[in-house]
């Protein structure tokens, strides 16, 4: 790539769009060693790292995500996860999400991420009910 002539050779720098720095690392670091940080990794770091390894077809780190995203549920989190389950058509995550919405829902419906969710899923999380 840095020799053959590409845009890369002569710009010296390859630019991966969507994905930072900091979770191209970590998909890099799980892809060299088959290991990750995950018990410290907060929830907003295992969304990255889930979307980067859909993106890249990383299954199994995927399912590492959803362990961190499951086991670190909130309510504060929950409706964000459940967008992101959704939309990356994960659907056990997306089930956990939705009974946790459901267990909890007085407080997870009043939070900014409910009041952001799709049409559709916040059908399906009152048709849960």
């Amino acid at each position: 790539m840095f020799t053959s002539g590409m845009r890369e050779c002569w710009e010296g720098e390859v630019v991966i769009p969507g994905t930072s720095p900091a979770i191209f690392l970590l998909l890099l670091e799980y892809l060299y060693t088959d290991l990750v940080p995950l018990e410290n990794m907060r929830p907003e770091t295992a969304i990255e790292l889930f979307i980067a390894a859909d993106l890249y077809g990383v299954e199994r780190l995927k399912h590492y995500c959803e362990e961190v995203l499951q086991k670190k549920l909130s309510i504060d989190n929950a409706a964000s996860t459940l967008q992101t389950a959704d939309d990356l058509n994960a659907i056990a995550l997306k089930d956990v999400c939705t009974a946790f919405i459901v267990r909890h829902f007085d407080e997870a419906t009043r939070t900014e991420g409910f009041a952001s969710l799709s049409r559709e899923l916040i059908l399906e999380v009152l048709q849960s009910r």
